[in-house]
């Protein structure tokens, strides 16, 4: 065994690992949000937004994973860098939001309206648009979205 080789694999394994908990630790160290009045870059995983008007509110690098934002007026709102690992949107209202680099994999997108609603960068893997309601549908929205599930492909190639 080439002792060299396997100090490099070692090497690269710890490295990974302490980006792993880098990463985790920094998500964990963001200060509670407020339910009432959501802010960036604050955790709001112990929220339910269920048909909040929300429209036009910054949640930039706000941690959303697994929350209910069901029947959410959404619209113009700033999501960039959130992560929204399995949130549920279903029947949300997405016009013109920015969700550029969030984390949107495994969320339940059901029913939502889209138009001029920004995927730039956003990581769809698993994501489920079904019976999404596109208004102008432009392909331009998921410019170099990460994972785009082929359902949504190929709603937009129709």
């Amino acid at each position: 065994m080439n002792t060299t080789r396997f100090q490099w694999g070692s090497i690269v394994v710890v490295v990974g690992l302490l980006l792993f908990l880098r990463a985790h630790v920094t998500a964990e160290q963001l200060p509670m949000g407020d339910c009432n009045t959501p802010k960036p870059r604050t955790d709001l995983r112990h929220c339910v937004f269920w048909n909040k008007a929300f429209s036009g509110i910054d949640l930039h690098g706000a941690l959303l994973d697994g929350v209910s934002l069901r029947g959410t007026n959404l619209t113009g709102c700033n999501l960039s860098g959130a992560d929204l690992q399995n949130a549920d949107l279903t029947g949300s209202a997405l016009e013109k939001a920015d969700f550029t680099r969030a984390n949107l994999s495994g969320a339940s997108l059901k029913g939502v309206t889209l138009d001029e609603t920004i995927f730039s960068e956003a990581n769809l893997d698993q994501a489920d648009f079904k019976d999404a309601v596109f208004g102008n549908r432009d392909e331009s929205w998921f410019r170099h979205a990460i994972n785009l599930p082929m359902n949504l492909q190929k709603m937009l190639n129709q």
